[in-house]
């Protein structure tokens, strides 16, 4: 059998549709949150408007019967918008911690195949930070980035249709600041800050790998007198992390001063469209107040997308570095095996033929074996001795199958067989050995 090694960078569905797939299970409670949400915010928009409403019907009411209503409607709202604040975020996090749990052992069963084979492509403060950083970075992927738009879109709908009610272009003008605030600021917030996105998660495997590399050659680096030249590197990484993480805060900062400048504006122009209507007598005197803070209350809806489109940055970069992992093609391949009962007793049963077996690293050129032959038979025992490098390390991982004996540079008669005592066949099942190989030590 002839392996192919699978390129990460194959194309795949895109990186939304692959993180989405995690949800499968969970879409009834996705729904449960946004819906949750959607009445959060609602009571928070319908508390701000009755309140307005019964401030300024006290200011003119000749009579407490005439504020019975809004008192109580004021107090429901309260309640109602902690409440629900509290469901909400019960959900949601609910949602996340699934998906974090899936996302853990999902990466985990990937990584296990490609182990110590393909992962030796990979440096191991990487691979650390990979598993840790970037799975805790998609935390941000349900609460932050898929939730809050869905919410959104709810609220601006029956906001923008209570409004027009009341006086109709109010729902034009309404949807303009809504939907800047919802889309274009989003668009524009995910742009500037997709490279320092990329940027801070990428430096921060940087520095766990220099970290990590550290720590494990610490003996050597310390022999070697090259302790202040690593040290001056992680200083450099965590400076260049540092600045990273300092320009996201910056994108950050400028466009929640822009959210606060449109959300006021939207807010001002309802109060001046409003005014005339007053003066006319086409709108009660209240609603003035009422409308005018109810549309600045429904714009907390929008205000965490342009944050989500930076989230959604990080974590398109994380789930990239994580896809990257898995996609690899395990260097052995275990199809057309048989049970484990099957294999077990194969191997218990077989002796262990090695023809001509020839074996090259794919970084190298060099066979780290070349022309190996013996016969194992049950019962009987086998040393293999020689110097360091001579392959015996290399030997043990293809016993192992950590590799594949077939894998690398094309060699004539190599082949690895399991005969039976019975003498039938040359045994094509290739099991691994952990249970019957023991290695006392791998170097000697």
């Amino acid at each position: 059998m002839q392996l192919t090694i699978a390129n990460p960078q194959t194309p795949q569905l895109p990186t939304a549709f692959r993180l989405l797939k995690f949800l499968k299970g969970n879409w009834h409670r996705v729904a449960l949150s946004v819906l949750i949400g959607s009445i959060t915010i609602g009571s928070s928009i319908a508390l701000m408007g009755t309140s307005a409403w019964l401030i300024s019907t006290a200011a003119i009411a000749t009579s407490v019967a005439d504020l019975g209503v809004s008192v109580v409607g004021t107090r429901l709202f309260g309640i109602t918008r902690g409440i629900f604040r509290y469901l909400e975020r019960l959900v949601s996090h609910d949602v996340t911690f699934r998906l974090l749990s899936r996302l853990r052992v999902w990466f985990y069963e990937k990584l296990e195949p490609l182990a110590p084979a393909r992962l030796m492509e990979f440096r191991a403060g990487d691979l650390l930070a990979r598993i840790i950083g970037d799975v805790e970075t998609l935390e941000n992927f349900y609460v932050r980035v898929v939730s809050p738009p869905l919410t959104a879109a709810i609220v601006g709908i029956f906001t923008s249709m209570f409004l027009a009610s009341f006086y109709p272009i109010l729902a034009p003008v309404f949807l303009i600041f809504f939907l800047s605030l919802g889309i274009v600021l989003p668009a524009i917030a995910q742009i500037t800050s997709r490279k320092s996105a990329e940027q801070t998660i990428t430096l921060r495997g940087d520095l766990h790998t220099r970290l990590v590399d550290g720590i494990q050659g610490m003996a050597d680096l310390l022999a070697y007198g090259h302790a202040d030249e690593r040290l001056k590197q992680i200083a450099a990484n965590g400076l260049d992390y540092g600045n990273a993480q300092r320009r996201m805060a910056q994108v950050t900062g400028i466009h929640a001063g822009l959210s606060t400048l449109l959300t006021n504006l939207g807010m001002w122009t309802v109060l001046f469209l409003c005014i005339p209507q007053v003066t006319d007598g086409n709108l009660a005197g209240p609603m003035l107040a009422s409308l005018t803070l109810l549309t600045f209350a429904s714009f907390e809806a929008v205000t965490p997308l342009p944050l989500a489109a930076q989230m959604w940055n990080s974590s398109r970069e994380a789930a990239r570095r994580l896809f990257e992992v898995v996609d690899t093609e395990p260097a052995v391949s275990d199809k057309g095996q048989g049970t484990r009962d099957k294999e077990e007793q194969l191997v218990t049963h077989h002796s262990l033929l090695v023809n001509n077996l020839s074996f090259t690293y794919p970084s190298q050129s060099t066979p780290a074996l070349q022309n190996v032959t013996f016969d194992l038979r049950p019962s009987t025992s086998l040393a293999i001795v020689g110097p360091s490098g001579a392959g015996k390390s290399t030997l043990a991982n293809l016993l192992l199958r950590f590799w594949d004996y077939n894998f690398g540079r094309n060699h004539s008669q190599r082949r690895i067989s399991q005969r039976a005592e019975s003498g039938s066949g040359t045994g094509k099942n290739r099991s691994r050995l952990p249970k019957y190989l023991f290695l006392q030590h791998i170097h000697l």
